[in-house]
C-alpha cells in the first residue's frame, strides 16, 4: 500500500492501529510481468471461492460462486450488454407496448428458437418449471409479486404479476438461469447434465476447479474459446502471483485492498474498459460493496450494539483502507451502474441518520443503560460484546473485521472475531446466522428487489411493505419505452430511511472488481455488479483464435 511521503496518512495510523505496528517505507515494486505465449484454447480462470453446489435451487443455490459459474452455462430471458443495460437473451425481442397490460399487470414473451445441449428445445414449459423451483428456493423473495407464468404455446409465454414491477424484466435473468423440465435434478449438485448458454459443464475437481468446455450445441453465438477451467485460488496475492508465473491466463478479484495498484506493479496496466490481448486489469466500479450484518435474534435486546457499530464506522477510513478498490460508502447502491472510470459522480443516498463516532456511539450506549466500569460498557454486570464472523479466505474480510474490533474495543465493546473457511462461511455461516454479526460482499442490480434485506440471517422489520408500495408507485407508462432499471431515488430513499432506523445493516465501502489476465486474452470486462465475472465469457478471445 502506498504513502504520501512527508506526513503520515490515515492509512497509517489504521496500519497501526490493525496490525500494531508502524508504516512499513514503500518497498520496491516487483519486475513487470513478461507477456507469455496466448493461452491456446483453454482459459484458465483464477476465482476466489469454490461453489458451496452447482444447483442454484439447492439451499445454498443462491451464493455468488454457484450464480458466477452457472451464468455462462445455462440460459436467460434478458442479459446486461455492456453499459449494464437488459438485453433480449432467450427471449425473442423485447416486449412491444401491446404485450404489457397494466390491469392486472402482465408481460407476454415470445422465445427464439433454441436447444438445450442434448437436442431437446428450449421451451415456456422450462420458463414455468424454472419458476416452481425457484419461488421455493433460496431467491423466492424475487418472485413474491410474480402470480403466475401461463404457457401459450412452445416458445409463448405471460407473467402475470399481482401488481406493477418495474424490474420483471430481471426475473429468470440476473441471478437466476433457466432450468431443463426435462434434464434437471438434485444430482445438479455436482453439475448440470445439459447446457442452454455457450457453454456446457465438463467436470469438477473438488478444491481444485471446474472446467467449462464450448456447448457446439449452443443456439447463440458460438464461444470464443475451447475451454475455460474456473481454479479456485483464495488468495488474491497467490493469484496475482500464480498470473506472473504464467500457472493463471486470467484471474478475479472483487473488493480487495489496493488490488489496481498491486496488478499494476506486476506489469498488468489498470483499465476500465474490456481487455484488449496485453496484459491489464479491468476493474469499474458497479453495485457491489461490503456492509456489516447484524441479527436481532441473536442481539436480543442488545440491538444498541448494532447502532454503536454503525456510528463508529468511518467509510472514510474504511474506503482508504482498500485504497484504489474502496470508496465511501453512503449507502446501498440504488440502481444499475453506468460503466465508466469512476464512481463519484453517482447521486449521493443518504437517511436521515447518520454515523457520528466513538462518542456517539458511547452515548448510544449509555442511553440504552449500559455502564462504563474501567475501560469496558456492562450491564448488569455482562460486559458489553458481539461476534463478528467473516471469510477468512479474503485479506480485506479480515482487514474489515479486525477495523471493527479495534474501532470497537475503543469504545468500550468487545468484538469476538471468527474467522471461517469461506465454503463454509458461504454454505452454512451466512444462511444459518451463526453470529450475531458477519461481515458480507454484497453484489447486486438492486438491492431493494432482493429478498436479502428481507431474509434471514438479516430481518429488517417491516421493509417489504415498504419495496411493494415502491413498485406499485412505478409508473407503468415508462415501461412502453423500454427497460426502467433501479427504483426511483425518492423511493429508494425511503428503503434507505428504513435501514438507517433498523440500525441493522452498516453499508462500509463501495468497492471495485478486477478482472487480471496476463496478456493474450481479449474481452473479459468486470463490471463490479451481480453480472459476475464470467458474464461476457462467450465474447472472449485468444490472440491465436
Amino acid at each position: 500500500m502506498s504513502a504520501r511521503r512527508g506526513r503520515p496518512t490515515r492509512l497509517c495510523l489504521a496500519l497501526v492501529l490493525l496490525a500494531a505496528s508502524a508504516c512499513p517505507s514503500d518497498p520496491k515494486p516487483p519486475e513487470p510481468s513478461p507477456v507469455g505465449p496466448p493461452p491456446t484454447g483453454t482459459i484458465r480462470f483464477g476465482y476466489p471461492w469454490e461453489p458451496p453446489t452447482l444447483d442454484p435451487v439447492a439451499r445454498a443455490g443462491g451464493s455468488r460462486p454457484t450464480r458466477d459459474i452457472l451464468r455462462p452455462v445455462l440460459p436467460s430471458l434478458f442479459r446486461m450488454d455492456a453499459a449494464m443495460r437488459p438485453a433480449p437473451d432467450l427471449a425473442e425481442a423485447w416486449p412491444a407496448p401491446r404485450d404489457f397490460k397494466t390491469d392486472p399487470f402482465s408481460v407476454a414473451l415470445r422465445l427464439r428458437k433454441a436447444s438445450w445441449s442434448d437436442g431437446k428445445p428450449i421451451t415456456a414449459e422450462d420458463v414455468r418449471f424454472t419458476w416452481e423451483r425457484l419461488k421455493a428456493g433460496p431467491g423466492a423473495g424475487r418472485y413474491r409479486l410474480l402470480k403466475d407464468v401461463q404457457v401459450q404455446g412452445p416458445r409463448r409465454l405471460t407473467l402475470h404479476f399481482h401488481r406493477p414491477v418495474r424490474r420483471w424484466w430481471a426475473l429468470f435473468s440476473i441471478d437466476d438461469p433457466i432450468l431443463p423440465a426435462h434434464a434437471y435434478s438434485p444430482a445438479w449438485e455436482n453439475g448440470p447434465t445439459v447446457s442452454g448458454g455457450p457453454f456446457a459443464f465438463e467436470g469438477w475437481t473438488r478444491g481444485l476447479s471446474i472446467r467449462l468446455r464450448r456447448n457446439p450445441g449452443y443456439w447463440g453465438k458460438s464461444a470464443g474459446v475451447e475451454a475455460i477451467d474456473v481454479t479456485f485460488v483464495r488468495d488474491e496475492e497467490a493469484r496475482l502471483q500464480l498470473l506472473s508465473k504464467g500457472e493463471l491466463d486470467a484471474a478475479y478479484a472483487p473488493g480487495e485492498p489496493n488490488f489496481g495498484a498491486r496488478s499494476g506493479a506486476r506489469g498488468f496496466a489498470p483499465t476500465d474498459g474490456p481487455l484488449t490481448g496485453g496484459p491489464g486489469a479491468s476493474g469499474p466500479w458497479g453495485s457491489t460493496w461490503w456492509e456489516l450484518d447484524f441479527s436481532p435474534a441473536r442481539l436480543k435486546g442488545r440491538e444498541v450494539l448494532a447502532e454503536a457499530a454503525g456510528h463508529v464506522a468511518d467509510r472514510a477510513l474504511v474506503a482508504e483502507l482498500l485504497e484504489d478498490t474502496g470508496q465511501q460508502a453512503n449507502g446501498i447502491p440504488h440502481q444499475f451502474p453506468v460503466l465508466g472510470p469512476r464512481a463519484e459522480g453517482r447521486p449521493a443516498i443518504d437517511g436521515p441518520w447518520k454515523p457520528g463516532g466513538v462518542d456517539a456511539a458511547r452515548k448510544a450506549l449509555q442511553g440504552a443503560g449500559f455502564k462504563k466500569s474501567g475501560d469496558k460498557f456492562t450491564k448488569g454486570g455482562t460486559a458489553a460484546t458481539f461476534e463478528l464472523a467473516y471469510a477468512n479466505g479474503s485479506s480485506a474480510a479480515a482487514s474489515l473485521a479486525r477495523f471493527i474490533h479495534f474501532r470497537m474495543r475503543e469504545v468500550g465493546v468487545h468484538v469476538e472475531l471468527i474467522g471461517v473457511e469461506p465454503l463454509r462461511y458461504e454454505r452454512e455461516w451466512l444462511p444459518e446466522g451463526r453470529a450475531d454479526a458477519m461481515l458480507v460482499l454484497r453484489s447486486g442490480a438492486d438491492a431493494a428487489d432482493a429478498s436479502v434485506y428481507a431474509a434471514p440471517p438479516i430481518q429488517v422489520p417491516d421493509l417489504t411493505p415498504i419495496l411493494d408500495a415502491a413498485e406499485s408507485a412505478a409508473d407503468v407508462r415508462k415501461l412502453r419505452g423500454g427497460p426502467q432499471p433501479g427504483l426511483p431515488k425518492a423511493e429508494w430513499l425511503k428503503v434507505q430511511e428504513r435501514l438507517a432506523a433498523s440500525r441493522l445493516v452498516v453499508p462500509l465501502a463501495r468497492v471495485r472488481a478486477w478482472t487480471v489476465s496476463r496478456g493474450g486474452i481479449s474481452g473479459p470486462h468486470s463490471t463490479g455488479s451481480a453480472a459476475g465475472p464470467l458474464w461476457n465469457a462467450a465474447d472472449w478471445r485468444t490472440t491465436g483464435s
